[in-house]
């Protein structure tokens, strides 16, 4: 039971989350009911097997709420776009670059869709952190084509795309994430098989994004 006068805990702050989203944003209803939503007290930010996800408990702690659907939307966009299977050939040439190319598609289709929804006329519903990746350049691209880009930045001597939001997909596992620069993308973080994401922010299988 909730006690007045004692802050709520990552574990109630991910469901009260969750609740918000799935009000707001009925299109990622089915998708927010598959899998586990767990806290993970090893994890530095946020990850996705495609269908569980994980996140941090200090990072969780340090997120307003506004920031925390932001997060927990870009791991269910990941898993919705099937990021793990649609571009398993670009992880395999270049984790990093594609993590960051999936993440500016994710990010762009939640600043353009949600940004300026508000939970009560004052609160923004969703704010990305302010280390997440974002580039209006991108908009339109799907995730192919904003890696593209990246490694031909990359290639000059650009760098790529910068820093991520979150973190590296814990527990002996990689993955892309919405907060981690340069994690592999292969790994078992949850003891199964298969590939995982690190959230930043993602596309679709369906429409290749």
């Amino acid at each position: 039971m909730l006690m007045i006068g004692k802050p709520l805990t990552a574990e109630q702050r991910l469901a009260k989350a969750t609740i918000a989203i799935m009000g707001k944003a009925h299109v990622l209803s089915a998708v927010m009911m598959e899998g586990d939503r767990e806290v993970d007290e090893d994890a530095p930010t946020a990850y996705t097997n495609g269908r569980d996800e994980r996140y941090g408990r200090k990072f969780v702690d340090d997120l307003s709420d506004s920031e925390l659907r932001f997060l927990v939307m870009h791991e269910v966009y990941h898993k919705l776009y099937k990021h793990m299977t649609t571009w398993l050939d670009l992880y395999k040439e270049d984790a990093r670059l594609a993590n960051q190319a999936c993440d500016y598609v994710i990010n762009l289709k939640l600043v353009e869709e949600f940004g300026t929804m508000s939970m009560d006329d004052v609160t923004p519903f969703i704010r990305m952190p302010k280390s997440g990746l974002l580039d209006h350049k991108f908009s339109g691209m799907n995730a192919k084509q904003v890696y593209d880009l990246l490694k031909e930045d990359q290639e000059s001597g650009g760098g790529g795309g910068g820093n991520t939001i979150t973190g590296t997909a814990g527990k002996g596992g990689g993955g892309y994430s919405l907060y981690s620069a340069g994690s592999p993308w292969l790994g078992t973080p949850f003891g199964a098989g298969g590939a995982t994401s690190s959230s930043t922010i993602g596309t679709s299988a369906n429409n290749n994004t």
